[in-house]
C-alpha cells in the first residue's frame, strides 16, 4: 500500500492493529524463530522502516499480542472460577481452569515461545510495559480464586499462574490437541509420543492447588496458634 503518515491517534491505532494482525497470522502459521520484522512488514504491506515507527523488535510485537490474549483468557477464567462454590474441590477448580484454557488456543500456541521473547532483544521499556499490562488480568484471577479458596495468598496464586504457564510451555507442543505440529515429533512420525493436554494439565493443576491449599491451611493454623498464645 502507499504509505501515508498517520497523524491522528485513531490512524496510529489502526496502523498498529494492522501490524499486530499481520504478526498474529504469521505466529499462527510459522515457528516463532521464522517470524521476523521483515516478514511481519511484508504481511502487513508496509516497509520495515514504517513498522519501526510502532515497534522496535519482533519480541515487542509478540509480547503485546501475548498480553492481549492473556487478558482475554484471564477475564473468562475469572468469570468461570467465580461461578464455583466456596471451597470447591481442587479437581473441580483444575477442570474448570483447563476447560476455559483449551478454548484459548491462540494463547496456548504462543505460550511455548514466551520465554524466548522475554530473553531475546526485549528492551527494559518493553518488559516494563508487558509487566504492567499483565498486572490487571493477573489480579482478576487472584480475586476470583480467593472467592473459591478463601485465605489463599496472592503470592501462592501468582506461583500457580507461573507454574501453569511453565507446564503449558512444555506440554502444549507435545499435545495431540495442538494443531501446530512440533517439528521433532513430525519427523519421528510416532503418534504414541503425543499426550492429552487436558488430562495431563488437569492432574498437574489439581496437585498444585492441593499443595497451595495445604500451605494456606498451615498458615491459618500457625496464625491462630500465634494469636492464641498472645492472649
Amino acid at each position: 500500500m502507499e504509505w501515508k503518515r498517520a497523524r491522528t491517534p485513531k490512524q496510529k491505532a489502526l496502523r498498529e492493529q494492522t501490524i499486530l494482525r499481520a504478526a498474529e497470522d504469521l505466529f499462527a502459521q510459522l515457528d516463532y524463530q521464522a517470524v521476523s520484522l521483515n516478514a511481519i512488514a511484508r504481511q502487513a504491506g508496509f516497509a520495515k522502516a514504517n513498522v519501526y515507527r510502532y515497534f522496535s523488535t519482533r519480541e515487542e510485537i509478540f509480547l503485546q499480542i501475548f498480553g492481549n490474549r492473556f487478558t482475554n483468557w484471564a477475564e473468562e477464567l475469572s468469570k468461570a472460577l467465580r461461578m464455583l462454590g466456596l471451597d470447591s474441590h481442587s479437581k473441580v477448580i483444575a477442570q474448570t481452569w483447563v476447560h476455559v484454557t483449551v478454548k484459548h488456543r491462540d494463547l496456548l500456541d504462543l505460550t511455548p515461545f514466551l520465554h524466548a521473547a522475554v530473553e531475546k532483544n526485549s528492551s527494559i521499556e518493553a518488559l516494563l510495559k508487558f509487566d504492567a499490562a499483565m498486572d490487571a488480568p493477573t489480579k482478576q484471577i487472584e480475586q476470583a480464586l480467593q472467592c473459591v479458596v478463601p485465605g489463599m495468598s496472592k503470592e501462592s496464586i501468582f506461583r500457580l499462574i507461573i507454574y501453569f504457564h511453565s507446564l503449558t510451555a512444555g506440554l502444549w507442543p507435545l499435545s495431540r490437541n495442538n494443531e501446530i505440529r512440533d517439528e521433532v515429533l513430525k519427523r519421528s512420525g510416532d503418534p504414541s509420543r503425543r499426550i492429552d493436554y487436558e488430562d495431563q494439565m488437569t492432574q498437574a493443576l489439581q496437585m498444585l492447588i492441593e499443595g497451595l491449599r495445604q500451605e494456606t491451611d498451615e498458615r491459618r493454623k500457625n496464625t491462630s496458634e500465634t494469636n492464641g498464645s498472645g492472649e
